[in-house]
């Protein structure tokens, strides 16, 4: 590993400068990662311009050929089998400028919301992870030597301790941070060792080396930064655990309560008042955000539904977060794309023609099973084409 000292971090790092040519068709893909024109013009500067390559430098280089092969489908397999590179270690400076996603830094909540998963697994825990926990068998380099080795570069990379690894057996393909008395990783053996499969119907989730790290790298940035307690919280689950601190007395006036002023319909009295005020005043904020709080008529829950959807998008943008991660740790953006299509159940099963054919056909393919994954994929791509990430990979040039 090379250690990113006070020199590597991003604002000590002289930003890549891409050849004209490059800039404009990197930018063309960050726009639209079906761009085949921009695509296939890309692939031919890199492979057949020498004078590109010297430009670039060979890292540089190497990683916007990677993305066009995740692309297009040129040598993917091959790219995605590639034994993982050495990892690099992500000092404080630089994982808050690298790793952490736009939309999860431009909501400074996501501080609070990590606070707030914490505190409401202390009060109740997670039964669900303490059974996993109990039945699962704990990984040791003695009996998952290559695991642990992969999990050990991981975490030194992002300068975390290494969490426990748990061993699932069971049919759900399991492959989580969980978080019991203390954060750790569960995955199903299947991901770890390759088995036949005995129904035609079956399908193999073993992955490469190179897969392996980036998917540990992912789920290792959700325990670095505290997203592990809230990740596990479904909404129900967080209604029900905020419910259990009030008391027994209370809870059904607070039912009630909620019900009978949704049904007056006062929140949206209170945003027409919104309306009567000045554009962006403080005053229409305010108004605006005591009638997002206001319960609505058709609110399932007694949360307001502005409470729910801050957890989503909080969500939404640490797994960018931990996409990021992947790909920094591993330095394969086809093998981070590869581990995320495995990990999403409905695009997993066209995980074989995403080997043959690259990412642009899946997606071209009208696959929208799974929106959240589509979506992330889209935004690693566009991380592997940015100026920051090229930028990192190609320190040492």
């Amino acid at each position: 590993m090379r250690l990113l000292g006070r020199k590597g971090t991003r604002s000590q790092m002289s930003t890549i400068q891409l050849p004209a040519e490059v800039a404009e068709m990197t930018a063309r893909l960050i726009e639209d990662i079906l761009d085949r024109d921009a695509s296939n013009q890309l692939w031919i500067a890199i492979t057949e311009s020498a004078e590109v390559r010297e430009s670039l430098g060979p890292r540089a280089a190497d990683a916007l050929a990677d993305v066009c092969s995740l692309l297009e489908g040129h040598d993917l397999s091959d790219r995605i089998d590639r034994p993982p590179r050495p990892s690099k270690i992500i000092d404080r400076a630089l994982h808050e400028s690298l790793v952490i996603h736009p939309s999860e830094k431009s909501q400074r909540q996501h501080k609070l919301a990590s606070v707030l998963g914490r505190i409401l697994h202390l009060f109740e825990g997670d039964q669900t992870a303490e059974a996993i926990s109990r039945v699962t068998e704990q990984a040791s380099i003695e009996t998952f030597p290559d695991l642990c080795s992969q999990a050990d570069a991981c975490a030194a990379s992002l300068q975390l301790k290494m969490p426990r690894i748990h061993i699932a057996r069971g049919e759900e393909k399991l492959f989580a941070p969980c978080m019991d008395k203390s954060p750790f990783v569960c995955l199903h053996l299947d991901y770890v060792f390759a088995r036949p499969c005995v129904q035609h119907e079956e399908r193999s989730i073993h992955m490469q080396p190179s897969e392996l790290r980036a998917a540990l790298g992912h789920q290792f940035e959700h325990i670095k930064s505290g997203h592990t307690p809230l990740l596990q919280l479904t909404d129900e689950r967080l209604e029900a655990l905020v419910l259990d601190q009030v008391p027994f007395l209370v809870r059904a006036p607070i039912r009630i309560a909620s019900k009978a002023i949704g049904m007056t319909g006062a929140n949206k009295a209170v945003k027409k008042v919104g309306d009567w005020l000045p554009d962006h005043s403080r005053s229409q904020r305010v108004v605006d955000t005591f009638g997002d709080l206001l319960p609505d008529r058709d609110q399932e829950t007694i949360l307001p539904d502005m409470v729910h959807d801050w957890v989503r998008s909080w969500i939404r943008g640490v797994e960018f977060s931990a996409d990021r991660a992947s790909l920094v740790v591993s330095g394969n953006a086809a093998a981070a794309c590869s581990a995320l299509i495995h990990l999403s159940e409905p695009f997993a099963k066209h995980h074989d023609l995403f080997r043959r054919n690259g990412l642009q056909s899946m997606l071209s393919a009208d696959n929208e099973d799974d929106h959240a994954a589509l979506e992330r994929l889209r935004e690693l791509v566009r991380f592997a084409l940015s100026a920051d990430y090229l930028t990192y990979i190609s320190a040492g040039d």
